[in-house]
């Protein structure tokens, strides 16, 4: 009956003019504009996870988002929200008039000419959504081509470089290698050969990578690529170096060049220079290990001296593959000499746990109890960088960050395997070398830490460990392979005192049970974990810190409420994120440090699926937070933050988020929806 009344009007309407029929029309095309506007929401959908994939790609690799992409990707998911909701919301419409026997075209002309305008708006955006670049590096092109702080010119060094030159220049030769022991300066020196050919213009590009191989092949004539290994025989037989340069100690003159200045000018002193010497020559010519022990001992008295050479002259009690006794020795003696426990721990724990930011630390030595007489996460954090700051002073970390020579790594993960029973493993290794049979060597680890997990490796349901020394379990899957990496639902049940758990990339639908049993656990981050329910987390009353970090969890839910000890919790890049129960966050009364940030929750205060979210007025008790408000409309009026002390406001849809230069930065959009004289945040 609908469509014979439709099918009428419209032929009386082509008798008139095309703009009448052209109104018709919307409402002879009603159910097909409906499901064509559906059919290209899914589709952007779709092309709204790829794109958001790659951005988090990207960010990983610390490389800055195009503006025109994240502007895409908010357009793109305002899209689809509008998209489904008025979709959805046509379902319930009164389409009809006089109890369905006619139907109300002038409804349907509306209905239909929306949806024609919001489906040719999303065809737009997926048109407009193919870059041709994503991202963009933030570090300046030359940082990673820079001389080291702190080196020389040695003249043994010299002629491997210029030979390194001349077999670039080689129009026969595309791979080239450097090999010699850890710590004898191999990336120093390609450094300073990638910064020569740079400056010379030997190449149209330059670029510095740190990876495990490189996929080469014929066609790629005029590339050329220099590769570093300790070994000569992954140089030669795996990787096909065509011509490789092995570097060698320095000679005993430029080591006690460098050990003089990384110590001081000092040890010239008649008292003190001959045992320097000594110590200096104990180092073997390696630079990571004068670096190490120069630094250790700057400004020491010489009974610390003597002492020191005397260590050093004792036999390694251990055979490190790759690395020479004398630097193991040399790097041990400068573990030793750190001031504290506390900087001794924190310096093994950067080492095994592969440790990369600040807020992880702070996590990992919050949840382990490190930083003694400290209750605030503010005072904690200005803690771990102090300490960070000696240890970087101490050349044990470097000035990157928290990046850590790969030899002063293995030394680290040496110690803490024989001093604190710490178990680390990366890759495959994890899967050959850790056994999980009860009657091993797992029930006396202190700390279990793998990663790039690829395979299934943790043991099946039927087996429960016993691990009751355990602090600290960390696995980090491959982020090619998350999907494949799950925990057992038992596999916590006799974890009785661990008090850190880290979990990353991993499959957690649904999280273990045996995870609410963890009665001392402290510290849980699931950063980039699949995760639908974590109601478990309710019951883990000691927690301290929960992050969540760029997991696709949907709904916050409402047990996490009970968490009243809860003083850190990490939302950051929750996309998925659309619902935050009222009453949750103002329920934790110890909660000082909120991250949102801009790539997560943002519907304050609005009714998602029946639910009413929080309001901003939740928040008043922060000290600590980190968010982004787009819709102005949804922010009260005189709100008032009283107690924060760190925070990263942004209100407004056209900021920057990566541009992060000090710990207090509000910035406010101002528009015709919103000016200064609203009171808007006191």
């Amino acid at each position: 009956m609908v469509e014979i009344i439709v099918s009428v009007v419209i032929e009386v309407a082509k008798c008139l003019a095309p703009s009448i029929e052209r109104q018709f029309s919307y409402v002879r095309d009603y159910t097909r504009n409906f499901k064509n506007l559906n059919n290209q929401v899914e589709k952007l959908e779709g092309e709204i996870v790829s794109m958001e994939n790659v951005v988090n790609d990207a960010e990983r690799k610390g490389e800055e988002i195009e503006q025109n992409v994240q502007n895409w990707l908010a357009s793109a998911n305002k899209a689809t929200v509008e998209g489904k909701k008025f979709v959805g919301d046509e379902a319930t419409e009164n389409k009809h008039s006089f109890k369905g026997c006619c139907p109300n075209l002038k409804m349907r002309r509306r209905l239909s000419k929306e949806a024609v305008r919001q489906l040719d708006a999303i065809v737009k955006l997926r048109e407009d959504g193919r870059f041709e670049r994503i991202s963009h590096s933030i570090i300046p092109e030359d940082t990673l081509l820079m001389s080291n702080k702190g080196c020389e010119d040695f003249e043994s060094r010299m002629s491997t470089l210029n030979d390194i030159l001349g077999a670039l220049r080689n129009p026969d030769i595309n791979m080239l290698g450097i090999c010699g022991m850890g710590g004898i300066g191999k990336t120093m020196l390609a450094k300073e050969v990638a910064r020569k050919a740079k400056n010379d213009k030997l190449f149209d590009l330059v670029v510095f990578s740190e990876v495990v191989g490189i996929p080469h092949g014929d066609g790629d004539k005029g590339c050329k690529v220099l590769l570093t290994a300790r070994s000569l025989e992954v140089l030669s037989r795996k990787m096909d170096s065509q011509q490789n340069f092995v570097v060698g100690a320095l000679a005993e003159e430029e080591a006690w060049s460098l050990f003089k200045k990384m110590a001081g000018d000092y040890v010239e002193g008649s008292e003190l220079k001959c045992v320097a010497r000594d110590v200096a020559k104990e180092c073997a010519g390696l630079p990571v290990s004068i670096v190490a022990v120069a630094r250790a001992l700057r400004s020491a008295s010489i009974f610390k001296w003597k002492d020191s050479l005397k260590q050093l002259r004792r036999p390694s009690s251990t055979n490190f593959k790759h690395i020479q006794p004398a630097a193991y020795k040399a790097i041990e003696l400068s573990y030793h000499k750190l001031e504290g426990e506390e900087l001794k721990n924190l310096f093994l724990l950067i080492g095994y746990a592969y440790v990369e930011s600040i807020d992880e630390l702070l996590r990992y030595g919050v949840g382990l109890g490190l930083f003694q007489g400290i209750s605030k996460l503010e005072e904690a954090r200005d803690r771990v960088s102090t300490l960070v700051y000696e240890l970087k002073a101490s050349c044990m970390l470097l000035d990157e960050g928290l990046s850590m020579h790969d030899v002063i790594r293995d030394v680290a993960i040496s110690i803490a395997s024989a001093e604190k029973n710490v178990f680390t493993a990366t890759g495959e290794l994890f899967d050959g070398c850790m056994e999980w049979s009860a009657e091993n060597a797992v029930k006396l680890y202190t700390s279990i830490v793998s990663r790039d997990i690829k395979t299934n490796v943790l043991p099946a349901d039927r087996v429960l460990l016993e691990c009751p020394q355990l602090k600290l379990f960390s696995v980090r899957a491959d982020h090619q392979e998350s999907s494949l990496l799950t925990i057992p639902n038992n596999f916590f049940e006799r974890m009785i005192q661990v008090r850190v758990i880290n979990l990353t990339y991993m499959n957690l639908l649904p999280l273990p049970s045996s995870l609410g049993l963890l009665s001392n656990l402290r510290t849980l981050s699931l950063c980039y974990c699949k995760l639908l329910d974590i109601s478990v987390t309710g019951e883990l009353k000691k927690l301290e810190i929960l992050c969540l970090r760029g997991s696709d969890i949907q709904q916050l839910p409402v047990e996490l409420g009970q968490l009243t000890w809860l003083k850190l919790l990490d939302l950051r890049d929750c996309s998925k994120l659309e619902v935050i129960p009222p009453n949750i966050l103002s329920n934790l009364s110890h909660l000082e440090d909120l991250n949102i940030g801009d790539n997560s929750f943002d519907k304050w205060d609005v009714e998602v699926d029946g639910v009413k979210n929080a309001s901003l007025d939740e928040l008043k008790h922060l000290t600590s937070l980190e968010l982004q408000i787009r819709d102005v409309n949804g922010l009260p009026r005189g709100l008032f933050f009283e107690k924060l002390e760190r925070y990263r406001i942004l209100i407004g849809d056209s900021w920057n988020w990566k541009y992060n230069i000090c710990n207090r930065d509000f910035r406010i959009e101002l528009n015709s929806k919103i000016s200064l004289k609203d009171g808007l945040i006191v």
